[in-house]
């Protein structure tokens, strides 16, 4: 019998974000209605990273017809989507703003980061709304921090940069319960904190002890069961978990992105140096957190890895001439 090419599956973008917008709880308020559709989207969604290196993507169109767009998509694309639904939903009107504020991808292409404008009618407040930038709170289970949460648009130093309304770290706390998105008030930001209190005991009561090495366990353990849309939301959350462990304590991390050949799809190199020594961790969606080394990390790149950083090759050549 002959067999038959499997092809891949058809991602299915369109159809979820209809299955939500067509599902929003009724009674709930417009600016309740809102943060609901945020959060369903926001574990839809991955951020297309090749923006970076590929400027092209940032153009690319929704195939509504079709049904065939994919779920890794670009602040425009994002934020076209999300005005759309909003703009479904009675007493909301929203609209797609530029925004100049520090960002890689799209800022590192060429083109300013976009983001939503949303107007709640019956009390004549204006919001921004940013789903890009809040994929890996939403999908860790942390507060999100972008939505109706910032004053302004732009940077501080960009004129002519009107203010916006704002919500208050309570006020999305009390709409996750009212709209059923966290009825328990827990959230991965305490978890977080939990560990940095334990790190920085250790830190003041054990002068021996391996920080880094104590401080990535406490990263794993965090990390056990977490699903991410994406590569970017996954190593986003990493990196919001080291640094707030460390930052206390005066301990920085580089990265690095790996890629294999001409794959797509990136591992990130987390380098950490301090007095007990080094530690290299690889972060890829699909295997988590591994422990490497500096030989590790080396043969990788001598077979078939490579790395779009000139500062990496520089590491490890001058950490050999030192050891």
């Amino acid at each position: 019998m002959e067999k038959k090419e499997i092809l891949p599956m058809k991602s299915n973008l369109i159809g979820e974000l209809n299955l939500i917008l067509l599902n929003v709880p009724e009674s709930l308020k417009p600016i309740e209605k809102a943060y609901w559709l945020y959060n369903k989207a926001g574990h839809i969604f991955s951020y297309d990273y090749r923006v970076a290196d590929n400027i092209k993507i940032a153009d690319k169109e929704i195939d509504f017809e079709n049904n065939s767009s994919d779920y890794y998509q670009t602040c425009i694309q994002m934020s076209y989507l999300l005005s759309l639904m909003f703009n479904n939903i009675e007493g909301l009107e929203a609209r797609v703003i530029p925004r100049r504020i520090p960002t890689r991808g799209m800022h590192a292409a060429g083109r300013d980061h976009v983001a939503v404008e949303l107007h709640e009618l019956e009390t004549h407040k204006k919001y921004i709304v940013d789903l890009s930038l809040d994929l890996f709170q939403i999908q860790s289970g942390m507060i999100t921090e972008h939505f109706c949460r910032e004053e302004y648009a732009h940077s501080k130093d960009i004129e002519d940069n009107p203010k916006y309304s704002t919500l208050s770290k309570s006020d999305c706390i009390r709409l996750d319960k009212v709209t059923g998105i966290n009825v328990t008030g827990k959230y991965m930001n305490d978890i977080i904190y939990s560990a940095k209190r334990e790190i920085l005991e250790i830190y003041k009561n054990d002068f021996d002890a391996d920080i880094v090495k104590i401080g990535f366990e406490k990263v794993s353990q965090i990390m056990a069961g977490k699903v991410f849309k994406g590569h970017l939301e996954g190593k986003q959350f990493v990196g919001r978990v080291l640094s707030s462990l460390f930052s206390d304590i005066g301990i920085d991390y580089q990265e690095f992105n790996l890629y294999y050949k001409d794959s797509e799809r990136i591992v990130t190199l987390f380098y950490v140096r301090q007095s007990a020594g080094e530690k290299f961790i690889l972060y890829s969606n699909d295997n988590g957190l591994i422990y490497s080394s500096r030989d590790g990390v080396s043969s990788m790149l001598r077979m078939g890895w490579s790395t779009r950083s000139n500062s990496l090759a520089s590491l490890l050549e001058n950490q050999k001439k030192h050891l």
